[in-house]
């Protein structure tokens, strides 16, 4: 019981350093008649201060040599690309019926171009998240926290945590319908299931993440 305790604790403070890297960096900037650019890349310089703080943590909890990769079998990035496109349509399917306004507004291909912004964008959500999600939750909650465990129930418990962190908490105001956060939270749990089943499979973060990369950047070009 006690690691799985454990493994909720770090969950928050994982949830905590995200809203915080989030959002308390923008009190300390004074440039209010400059904003534009800030705005313009917000989602990488939250990420990157996110990426940094995770990554720290990681190393004060199991030192620098935790952040390797071990490297797995090709045919398992193989079967990584191939669930990353998977779990891309499977959103979609979840999207079309939770929330079927954003689909109805896609506009495929709309947003690949080249600029700043979307570069800016671009790395933030196909490698940065991918990466610092791919570590905490696969490397460290499932395969260190929870190791000693039941496999299964590592997996499971290990994608609730997960689908925690895309619980937004204006969706707990929420009353009426399926708000976009909780349908982003059931994809999120469905998302890291898979993931977490290919980690178990290969005791290494490469193919999942390679999975996670996949979707991620299907998810933004599409």
């Amino acid at each position: 019981m006690s690691q799985f305790i454990q493994a909720l604790f770090y969950s928050f403070i994982y949830i905590f350093i995200n809203i915080g890297c989030g959002y308390s960096w923008l009190f300390f900037w004074n440039g209010e008649n400059n904003m534009i650019p800030i705005i313009k890349h917000f989602d990488l310089i939250s990420t990157v201060l996110h990426t940094i703080v995770v990554f720290s943590f990681l190393c004060c909890l199991r030192g620098r040599q935790f952040l390797t990769i071990k490297k797995a079998t090709f045919r398992y990035y193989t079967y990584g690309f191939i669930l990353g496109c998977l779990l891309f349509a499977t959103n979609m399917l979840l999207q079309s019926h939770f929330n079927p306004k954003i689909i109805l507004e896609l506009d495929p291909w709309s947003s690949f171009n080249f600029s700043s912004a979307f570069l800016s964008k671009a790395l933030s959500l196909v490698l940065l998240i991918p990466l610092v999600e791919e570590f905490f939750f696969r490397k460290y909650i499932q395969g260190n926290v929870l190791k000693k465990g039941n496999p299964k129930l590592a997996i499971a418990v290990t994608s609730i945590l997960y689908a925690m962190v895309y619980i937004g908490f204006e969706s707990i105001a929420i009353s009426d319908g399926f708000s976009p956060a909780y349908s982003s939270a059931v994809f999120a749990f469905v998302m890291g299931l898979f993931l977490s089943i290919l980690y178990a499979k290969t005791k290494s973060i490469g193919p999942s993440l390679i999975a996670h990369m996949t979707c991620n950047a299907l998810t933004l070009v599409l």
